[in-house]
C-alpha cells in the first residue's frame, strides 16, 4: 500500500495539542469549561517559559545584531532573550564609490561620515545606487535614519546597472531616528553596482548609509558582576571587548567595557542568543516546538494539567507522571 508521499506537512495546532494532553488525563475535552481551557493555556505558557531553564533549545537560538554608539556602555537585549551563547564584536571595511539618488536630496550627505547631515529624498519609494570602480562584494549594510518611519528595504546587485538581482529584502520595520539598523547579506556575489530601494510609500530620510565588506569578528569575553563592578574606570573608551550580562527581570542588559569610542562607532555586537519560546497565542495557531518534540511536550503538559484540573482522577496521576518522565528522554 502506498504511503502519503509527504513529509512534515501535517498541521498540529494549539487546540489539538491541548486536546491530546487533556485526553491523556482521561478527561474528555468537550466537558471542559471556558475557565478550564484558559487554565490549560496558562499552564502551557508557564511550562514553555520554564523550558528556558532547561538549557539551550537549539531551534530557539538565533543571531541578533546590536549596534554600538560612541560613549554608550549599556545595551538592552531584544525582548525575549534568555541568555547569550556567543558574542563577537564586528568591524567592517567601508566600501566607497560613486553615489546616485533616484529621488533627489543631497546623496553625499549619506556617505560623509557626518551624522549631523542627512539625505532627504523628495518622493517616496526612492533608491540609492553605489557604483564601484570594480566588482565588489557587499556583505553588510547599515542605515541610520534621520526621522521615524516604517521602512521596507530591497538590496540588489548588478553588473551593468540595468539588470538587478535582489540579494536581500527586509521585512517592514520601525526605523527610529538616530538608531542604526544593520543587515547581513549572505551569499552576495561581487558586482559593480549596488542598489538600496525603499518600498511601501515611505520617503528615505537618513543621516548615514554604511556599505561594508570584509567583516572581522573578535570574540568578546564574558565577565561576571564582580569583575565588572571592580573595574577601576568603567568609562574608559576603546574597542568593546568585554561584557557583563545583567540578566534582569524583563530583559538582559549588556554592560560593555571598554566603552565604544569614535573609531569603533560603526561596529556591531553580534550575539547568538537563546530566546524564550513564542507565546501560546490562539488555539488556531501552532506552538513553537519542532515535530520531534511533540510527543514529549503533550505528555509534559498532561502532567501539568493532571495536577491542576479537578476532574482528573487522582489515581491516574502517577501514570501520567511516569509516562511524562519516560517520553522526555525518548
Amino acid at each position: 500500500m502506498a504511503t502519503s508521499g509527504t513529509l512534515s506537512t501535517t498541521t498540529y495546532r494549539t487546540a489539538q495539542f491541548l486536546d491530546d494532553a487533556i485526553r491523556r488525563c482521561k478527561v474528555r475535552p468537550e466537558t471542559l469549561s471556558a475557565e478550564d481551557i484558559l487554565a490549560a493555556k496558562n499552564a502551557l505558557y508557564l511550562f514553555m517559559s520554564a523550558l528556558g531553564n532547561k538549557g539551550d533549545l537549539l531551534w530557539a537560538v538565533e543571531k541578533v545584531i546590536v549596534p554600538v554608539y560612541e560613549g554608550q556602555a549599556f545595551y538592552n537585549m531584544p525582548l525575549g532573550t534568555v541568555d547569550s551563547r556567543n558574542v563577537n564584536f564586528r568591524l567592517l571595511t567601508r566600501l566607497t564609490g560613486t553615489y546616485a539618488s533616484s529621488a533627489g536630496g543631497t546623496v553625499a550627505n549619506a556617505f560623509d561620515d557626518d551624522f549631523s547631515t542627512a539625505l532627504t529624498q523628495t518622493s517616496g519609494d526612492g533608491s540609492v545606487t553605489t557604483t564601484f570602480t570594480s566588482d565588489t562584494q557587499v556583505t553588510n549594510v547599515g542605515i541610520l535614519p534621520n526621522a521615524d518611519a516604517t521602512y521596507t528595504l530591497t538590496m540588489a546587485r548588478s553588473d551593468d546597472n540595468i539588470t538587478y538581482t535582489t540579494v536581500y529584502t527586509s521585512a517592514a520595520y520601525a526605523a527610529v531616528a538616530g538608531t542604526w539598523a544593520w543587515f547581513d547579506i549572505d551569499g552576495n556575489l561581487a558586482a559593480t553596482y549596488f542598489k538600496i530601494t525603499l518600498s511601501g510609500g515611505a520617503t528615505l530620510d537618513v543621516r548615514e548609509i554604511y556599505i561594508g565588506g570584509s567583516p572581522t569578528e573578535i570574540p568578546m569575553a564574558r565577565i561576571n558582576q564582580d569583575d565588572y563592578t571592580n573595574l577601576p574606570n568603567k568609562t574608559f573608551s576603546g574597542k568593546p571587548l568585554q561584557f557583563w550580562l545583567d540578566r534582569r527581570r524583563t530583559y538582559p542588559v549588556m554592560n560593555t567595557w571598554p566603552v565604544c569610542d569614535l573609531t569603533n562607532r560603526y561596529g556591531q555586537i553580534v550575539i547568538w542568543r537563546t530566546r524564550y519560546l513564542e507565546d501560546v497565542g490562539t488555539l488556531a495557531e501552532e506552538l513553537d516546538f519542532p515535530q520531534r518534540w511533540f510527543q514529549a511536550m503533550v505528555w509534559a503538559l498532561a502532567e501539568e494539567l493532571a495536577m491542576i484540573m479537578p476532574t482528573v482522577d487522582p489515581a491516574w496521576v502517577p501514570t501520567v507522571q511516569a509516562k511524562a518522565a519516560s517520553t522526555w528522554f525518548e
